[in-house]
């Protein structure tokens, strides 16, 4: 127990108190459970495996042991494990993830099937009204069967979340192991966004020098899809205006993807105006500046010192402010303490008065801000400021959107 303890809320907390019970069926996607239960762990959940026959046979239960730090559950017994951990007793699961899940388990899991410990578990966790996550892994014709299309509606029917595979050569992959623990994560929370609807811009722009090189930042795009996710996962509708990044953005978004800051501003003022956001979410890092002139052919530096006149590019901000209520991020160098970033943030929110909130960070301080997982933020508002410590932008994204409904709590909904 003594590793699974130390690994334990590594990343976030945002499962901190969470009983997963991990239901690996057999798959050859079965070697995946145990990086998801680590993930899942690293979040802070207490992963408890329940494992088929065919499942045990393909990963060691004495594996799953290790990575989980809880004894696999392997049958059905007199000790009823199935139901002490499905029902709502002490020690019970607060959520039910089947992952990876065969055509067969869902199958049965449809028709009330409880024949091994897996199908047993989670039909008394749906008669005692715990979520259910399952996550199918087959080859594409099987995931395609119009017998297992139809248990899957099924299963959606009874209020059990399906995450989508990955349909790559020839087979139904399972889904990224991010993608399953954001279900779990959304299953568990409460829809106080439902019917609210987001703009979201994340990511860099790049501004073309030559046809070959760019002037952009170090935006990565994290924090964009971090909290677009955390507003998916509370029932919010959201759309997302993404420049050049290599992360993903959630499934359940509508994503738009631009290059230069001048595409950002127009791709977010006319979704704007089509969906009326309730509230507009400036993560972006656009390039502040672009050459006056791009070069129509490729430098070559054997030409020497190149002269080039940089001009300012619009503000996103700008344009979105007069169409929403706008939550903007501020990177300022060199302010590290709380105090020197609350007065930048309010002297921001002066200078833009359409700017409801905005979250400032030092970009100075190392591993933090750009690039990375991790961020520190202070959050200020015209009636309220809240530090918050260096935290993985996941778990920021939970303090960002609790701020953010406190906002629209306290005022009219949009502009």
């Amino acid at each position: 127990m003594a590793d699974v303890d130390a690994l334990r809320g590594r990343l976030t907390k945002i499962l901190w108190g969470i009983r997963v019970a991990l239901c690996v069926t057999g798959s050859a996607a079965a070697y995946r459970s145990i990086d998801l239960a680590r993930l899942l762990i690293r979040h802070g959940a207490d992963v408890v495996p329940v494992m088929t026959p065919a499942a045990a046979r393909l990963v060691g239960p004495q594996l799953m042991w290790w990575a989980t730090g809880n004894r696999p559950i392997l049958g059905l017994t007199g000790e009823m494990e199935h139901v002490k951990l499905g029902g709502d007793g002490p020690g019970s699961a607060n959520v039910v993830l089947v992952a990876p899940a065969t055509a067969t388990t869902i199958s049965r899991i449809a028709r009330g099937d409880a024949s091994n410990a897996v199908t047993a578990l989670v039909n008394v966790a749906m008669g005692a009204g715990k979520p259910v996550v399952i996550a199918p892994a087959m080859h594409e014709q099987m995931y395609r069967n119009p017998a297992v299309s139809r248990a899957m509606e099924e299963l959606r029917a009874m209020g059990v979340r399906i995450v989508p595979p990955s349909m790559e050569e020839g087979k139904a992959k399972i889904a990224p192991d991010e993608e399953i623990v954001e279900a779990v994560i959304s299953s568990l929370r409460r829809r106080t966004l439902e019917g609210r609807r987001f703009l979201v811009t994340a990511g860099p722009t790049l501004e073309r020098l030559d046809p070959v090189r760019v002037i952009t930042n170090r935006g990565s795009g994290r924090t964009g899809a971090y909290l677009a996710r955390e507003l998916l996962a509370r029932g919010a509708e959201v759309a997302i205006v993404s420049g050049p990044t290599e992360v993903s953005m959630p499934r359940g978004a509508r994503v738009v993807r631009v290059e230069s800051t001048e595409e950002m501003v127009r791709a977010a003022e006319g979704l704007a105006d089509e969906m009326r956001p309730d509230m507009a979410i400036a993560t972006a890092s656009p390039a502040d500046f672009r050459p006056e002139s791009a070069f129509d052919r490729k430098i070559p530096t054997e030409e020497g010192a190149l002269e080039v006149r940089l001009i300012p590019t619009p503000k996103v901000v700008d344009v979105l402010a007069p169409k929403a209520r706008v939550f903007a991020f501020r990177a300022v160098y060199g302010l590290r303490g709380d105090e020197e970033l609350a007065a930048e943030g309010m002297d921001y929110l002066r200078r833009h008065p359409g700017v409801v909130a905005v979250a400032v960070n030092d970009v100075s301080e190392e591993g933090l801000g750009f690039g990375s997982e991790y961020n520190r933020l202070v959050l200020v508002s015209r009636g309220r400021v809240e530090p918050l410590p260096p935290l993985h932008k996941r778990a920021l994204a939970v303090h960002i959107v609790d701020f953010i409904e406190a906002l629209m709590d306290a005022g009219p909904r949009g502009k």
